[in-house]
Formats: structure tokens, C-alpha cells, sequence
């Protein structure tokens, strides 16, 4: 009994680990997308967002998800500005829309798993639900974190290939901020989609 219990914590915290690695790499490809001008600005708001999403991750409350979210917009606003204006090069574009993807993904992600907090965040909420139970609740939860990190990515790919067959210089097509616009509206209505479900 109490094997079982471990092994379904194991796989609880594995979660939780991956959430946070997640949005710890968004944080890290916006860095990246931010002029070296700029870190004076940008590392406090960064340091201030890895404490937020290692806080969310490890208390699962939404406070810090929406505060992780918040900063990591801004973060991505600040990239957004730097390519828009000619600050950073086209070929960061990329970047940016992975960046766009994972942040979006990380909010979803973090989401589902605070739907499943109440049966797993505490031990002794663990004996008020049958193993069974619980191991089936676990599974779907690995099932539907799998299916929409594999559905963002193809979203991502898919962007990138119709970029590159629209034109010959598929930057050219990635430097346009009507496709953020685009790609904004497609991934909010795709989260709007699989929160429904």
C-alpha cells in the first residue's frame, strides 16, 4: 500500500518537475530575445519570475501561476518590441513564436495540474481516495498533458512549414506581427478548446 503511494507521488512530483522546467525554459528563450541593453531592466523581472513559477509549481496556487503568466507576457512584450523595432535581427523571430507557443502551453499545462491538486498535493488527502482511483486519475492526467504538449508543438511546426512554403524567405513571412495576430487567435481558441473538454 504505502509502495503504491510512493509510486504515485513519484509520478506527481515528475509533473510538477516538468512544469516547472517549462516554464523555467520560457523564461530563459525570452532572455535570449531581450537586448543585452536591456538586462538591467529585464534580470529582475526574470529572477522575480523563476521565484514564481518554482512558488507555483511547488504550491500549486493560482496566485503565482496568473503573477508567472503576467511576467512572462511582459517578458514576451518586451521581445515582441525588440524585433518589431529592428533592435534584434529577423532570424530571432523564430525564437519569439516558440517562445509565444511555450508560454501559452506552460499556463495550460500548469492548469490542468492544478485541477488534480486536491487528490494529490497533500498525503493525507491520499487516503480518502481508493488507489485505483487514483492511479486512473493519474494516467489521464500523463494522457492529456502528452496529447496537448505534442498538439502545441505540431501547431508550432505547422507554423514554421507554412511560413516557409508561403514564401522563398520564410522570415520575410515570420517578421510580420499580423502572424503573432494569426497565431494568437488560433492558440487561445485551441486553449479555449481543450479546457472545455
Amino acid at each position: 500500500m504505502e509502495h503504491r503511494l510512493a509510486q504515485l507521488m513519484s509520478r506527481w512530483n515528475i509533473l510538477r518537475i516538468f512544469a516547472t522546467t517549462q516554464l523555467a525554459a520560457t523564461y530563459l528563450l525570452l532572455l535570449l530575445l531581450t537586448p543585452s541593453n536591456w538586462w538591467t531592466v529585464v534580470t529582475p523581472v526574470l529572477i522575480l519570475g523563476g521565484i514564481t513559477a518554482a512558488l507555483a509549481a511547488a504550491q500549486l496556487r493560482v496566485v503565482w501561476a496568473w503573477l508567472t503568466l503576467v511576467l512572462q507576457v511582459f517578458l514576451f512584450g518586451v521581445g515582441l518590441f525588440a524585433v518589431v523595432s529592428g533592435i534584434i535581427g529577423e532570424e530571432n523571430v523564430p525564437i519569439l513564436l516558440l517562445a509565444f507557443t511555450m508560454l501559452i502551453l506552460g499556463e495550460h499545462v500548469l492548469s490542468l495540474i492544478m485541477k488534480y491538486a486536491g487528490q494529490f498535493s497533500r498525503p493525507e488527502n491520499l487516503l480518502r481516495f481508493n488507489l485505483l482511483a487514483l492511479r486512473s486519475s493519474l494516467d489521464q492526467l500523463y494522457r492529456k498533458v502528452g496529447r496537448d504538449c505534442l498538439i502545441f508543438s505540431g501547431g508550432f511546426l505547422f507554423s514554421l512549414g507554412v511560413a516557409a512554403v508561403v514564401t522563398v524567405g520564410p522570415v520575410a513571412v515570420l517578421s510580420d506581427p499580423s502572424l503573432y495576430a494569426i497565431l494568437a487567435a488560433i492558440s487561445l481558441a485551441l486553449l479555449i478548446v481543450l479546457k472545455e473538454e
